[in-house]
């Protein structure tokens, strides 16, 4: 199984031989529907590494960064705006997804962002599907999904209980942990 990155800065090449857009060609829409459509035949599993991603965390970003968006005439806002268009497109055609966040590569990309990725993949995707990227086919991706990503007997789980129901409500998770599960011992919270 392939995971490609899809940080949005530099180019990306997948094995169907397609290029995925750096930043400026995000900010042009320059991928296609014959590309998105490869991309999903590929069966690699797409990382739109999000967790913060706001129109401040562009605001904030490094130098060489803000060159890039000052050279490209645009906005923070668009940029986000874009991207997430373009990652709702790679969900139209079919792209799987797992949540992953950069964390801790820079001060902007934190560690513990991850509740927050899902929270912004799940406003170009269903709930139900936003979550599976942080369990189920996270799982998969990394091979595990034998042994864990599931709520099954046999399996292994940690369990993070939320107060409300995420199918509904997905920025639930944001709120703390109502019981956190790990290995087995409970931790209420």
């Amino acid at each position: 199984m392939s995971v490609l990155q899809c940080a949005g800065i530099r180019a990306s090449r997948y094995r169907a031989g397609a290029a995925l857009p750096g930043l400026a060609g995000l900010l042009n829409v320059a991928v296609t529907e014959r590309q998105l459509d490869a991309l999903a035949a590929s069966g690699i599993t797409v990382c739109p590494t999000l967790g913060g991603l706001s129109p401040e965390f562009y605001r904030n970003a490094p130098p060489h960064v803000q060159k890039l968006i000052s050279a490209a005439g645009v906005t923070p806002e668009q940029i986000v705006e874009v991207r997430m268009s373009v990652i709702g497109r790679m969900h139209a055609a079919g792209v799987r997804f797992v949540t992953g966040t950069d964390g801790g590569i820079a001060p902007l990309k934190a560690h513990g962002t991850c509740s927050q990725a899902v929270v912004e993949l799940g406003s170009v995707v269903p709930a139900a599907e936003a979550l599976a990227t942080a369990t189920s086919r996270a799982a998969d991706a990394c091979g595990l999904g034998a042994s864990t990503g599931r709520l099954r007997p046999g399996l292994d789980a940690d369990v993070l209980v939320v107060h409300g129901n995420l199918s509904a409500d997905l920025a639930a998770i944001l709120r703390g942990p109502r019981q956190v599960v790990v290995r087995g011992r409970s931790d209420a919270t």
